[in-house]
């Protein structure tokens, strides 16, 4: 193999690594974007769960509803 072919071949390989690396930076991206997503879900699910409990307490403290 000559210097020239060398050079060629990791000259590709590193265009290859480029390219692969490019991929993964947008996966990436793409991830943080959903992870930041799902947080929001799970904060959003908390509130109403917390709105619910709190709402279910004031009703267990209501005597008057309860006239079994």
């Amino acid at each position: 193999m000559t210097d020239n072919e060398l050079l060629l071949a990791i000259y590709n390989d590193i265009q290859s690594m480029k390219d692969e690396l490019e991929t993964v930076k947008r996966d990436v991206k793409h991830l943080k974007k959903e992870a930041i997503k799902m947080q929001a879900m799970d904060e959003a699910i908390l509130d109403e769960a917390e709105r619910v409990h709190g709402i279910l307490d004031k009703h267990k403290e209501d005597k008057s509803v309860h006239t079994a």
